[in-house]
C-alpha cells in the first residue's frame, strides 16, 4: 500500500516537473506538409518555449497556430510555434498587423498547454491527474 502511494506521488511530481515549461509544436507547412492540418505531427518535436526572450515587457509564453493565405486564393500556409508576448496581449492581433500586404490571416489561435497547437489535441489538466492520485491514495489508506 505504501509503495503504491509513493508511486502515485512520484508520477504526479514527474507530471508537474514535465509541465513546468510550456512546449509547443514548431513547424511550417511550406517545409513540413503535415503542419498544414496537424493530423500527423508525430515527426514534429515539441519545442520548449524560452522564458528568456531578452525583450522588455515579454512576460508570457503561448503556443500559436496561424494560417495565412496569399490574396486571390493563393497557397495556404500554417505555422505552429511558441510566441512570447506581454501579459494580456493577444499575439494574434500583433500577427495580423505584421503580415505582408499580399497575405491575409485566415485563422489564428493561442493556447497555453503543452502541445495545444496541434489539431484536436487532448491533454489531461494537471488538477485532474492530482485529484486521481489523491483519490487513489485515500482509497488504499482506508483499506
Amino acid at each position: 500500500m505504501a509503495k503504491f502511494s509513493v508511486l502515485c506521488l512520484t508520477v504526479c511530481l514527474a507530471y508537474i516537473h514535465s509541465s513546468y515549461a510550456l512546449k509547443c509544436y514548431s513547424c511550417d507547412s511550406t517545409r513540413v506538409p503535415a503542419c498544414l492540418d496537424g493530423s500527423d505531427l508525430k515527426n514534429v518535436a515539441l519545442t520548449e518555449c524560452s522564458t528568456t526572450s531578452g525583450s522588455p515587457g515579454v512576460t508570457e509564453a503561448s503556443c500559436m497556430k496561424i494560417t495565412t493565405q496569399a490574396v486571390n486564393n493563393g497557397p495556404v500556409n500554417t505555422t505552429r510555434k511558441c510566441v512570447m508576448h506581454p501579459h494580456g496581449v493577444d499575439a494574434c492581433v500583433s500577427a495580423r498587423g505584421k503580415l505582408p500586404a499580399n497575405m491575409e490571416l485566415k485563422f489564428c489561435e493561442m493556447c497555453t498547454t503543452d502541445g495545444c497547437n496541434a489539431a484536436g489535441s487532448i491533454g489531461a489538466p494537471l488538477y485532474a491527474i492530482v485529484a486521481l492520485c489523491l483519490a487513489t491514495i485515500a482509497r488504499y489508506v482506508r483499506n
